[in-house]
């Protein structure tokens, strides 16, 4: 159990990880794209890859707001919400199942 425990902790702090790595390409893209003269493609490239990895963690719904930021949710909830909590709970009982399964 201590271990399963173990497990669980580095996958939460995996997706708050995730998080905040998005947060940060999110407020980059917007202000490079700001005025429309440029295109931040490459840390376009960059978040994509983000979306990529947390996938393989756990099941996700995103999707790209009018200012061009990207928003996720995990089972409903926004991962800010998420992210915003060090160690949340709810998210136990997937997470373990996860682990046990693989994604």
């Amino acid at each position: 159990q201590d271990n399963l425990n173990v497990q669980i902790k580095q996958q939460v702090e995996k997706i708050n990880s995730y998080g905040k790595q998005l947060l940060a390409l999110n407020d980059k893209i917007r202000s490079i794209e700001a005025g429309n003269i440029e295109h931040a493609n490459d840390l376009g490239d960059a978040r994509n890859q983000v979306l990529d990895e947390l996938s393989e963690l756990v099941s996700i719904n995103y999707g790209e707001d009018v200012s061009g930021a990207v928003w996720v949710q995990i089972e409903g909830v926004d991962l800010k919400a998420i992210s915003a909590l060090r160690w949340n709970w709810m998210w136990m009982p997937q997470l373990a199942s996860t682990l046990r399964s693989g994604p």
